[in-house]
């Protein structure tokens, strides 16, 4: 049997019912790289490591109320994905479906995030021209061919298939999948849930279909704003769209519920873990920059308040 025949059946029982056997090769081949540390990656967000980690064909669900730095959050994992694909030589892209920003907007709010700089500011024309020539230099810098940004506003589930498609048929491998959010995918539907879980169950393919972490973001209904006790679950999305998520962490600010707790202060709930623990992380969550980082809590006896 020649090489290519062997390639053949072996897509063949990948797509269909197979022997074990080959599903157990498979395995060992990527328990090797696992031990080598190659697969998968970290968020590099101490609170979260030890919880969540982005896996090949699996779907993350980051979900939050309006406000609670989502988009800040994915952006963030994208550019701590890419350091750690330069570190093992991944040749891998990363893919950013945009539905609510556009690109340019998502590459300024990130290079000022990376800098530590305002994005209220920049915006406002408050900078230092040295401020300015340091965001100037970073967006050269993030002007890496290994970034891909489809700006559609209501992407379909065909439309991100075939974007993505392309690229693997020119044999490019794609490492992780980012879409800001959820409930912007697919065509009108009166069923909001029924277009949403769509949508979920059709990300959760892609991220098996190309063999790549997918991070999905959504929005949470307003149920927990009525509720005294802040803890959300995942019924707490927004029409629905927990079933097909691999992991869900929810993001909640205390402050918008409790104005004696620190502003910056983010819990990051894991409600759903298929292969890994569920648990809570804390987070800092820096406005000005608009950049997520792992809190340490100390409590006041005086009043109880928690301060980051």
């Amino acid at each position: 049997m020649v090489a290519n025949e062997a390639l053949d059946i072996d897509l063949f029982f990948r797509e269909n019912l197979q022997p074990s056997h080959f599903a157990a090769a498979r395995a060992r081949t990527r328990l090797a790289a696992m031990r080598q540390g190659k697969v998968g990656f970290r968020l590099n967000l101490p609170s979260l490591d030890d919880l969540v980690r982005l896996e090949p064909g699996q779907l993350l669900t980051v979900a939050g109320r309006s406000g609670v730095g989502k988009t800040a959050f994915g952006m963030q994992l994208v550019y701590t994905v890419l350091q750690q694909m330069d570190a093992r030589n991944d040749p891998g892209v990363v893919c950013i479906f945009s539905a609510e920003m556009d690109g340019e907007s998502l590459m300024l709010r990130e290079a000022c995030a990376v800098e530590r700089i305002s994005f209220w500011r920049v915006q406002t024309n408050d900078c230092f021209a040295e401020e300015y020539e340091r965001l100037d230099r970073r967006l050269e810098q993030m002007g890496d061919k290994r970034v891909f940004v489809d700006e559609s506003s209501g992407p379909t589930l065909e439309h991100m298939t075939a974007q993505l498609k392309a690229l693997a048929d020119d044999g490019v491998k794609i490492s992780l999948v980012l879409f800001d959010y959820t409930e912007l995918a697919g065509e009108f539907d009166r069923d909001e849930s029924k277009r949403v879980n769509k949508i979920s169950r059709g990300l959760a393919t892609l991220a098996k279909k190309f063999a790549c972490p997918v991070v999905t973001l959504s929005q949470l209904n307003r149920d927990i704003e009525s509720r005294g006790e802040k803890v959300p679950s995942m019924r707490d999305l927004m029409h629905g769209g927990e079933r097909d998520a691999a992991c869900i962490v929810i993001l909640v600010r205390p402050w918008s519920y409790d104005k004696t707790q620190p502003r910056e202060l983010i819990n990051a709930h894991v409600v759903k873990n298929r292969f890994g623990p569920q648990g809570d992380g804390v987070l800092g969550f820096d406005e000005t920059s608009l950049r997520f980082y792992s809190a340490v809590l100390e409590r006041k006896s005086m009043n109880g308040r928690v301060t980051v």
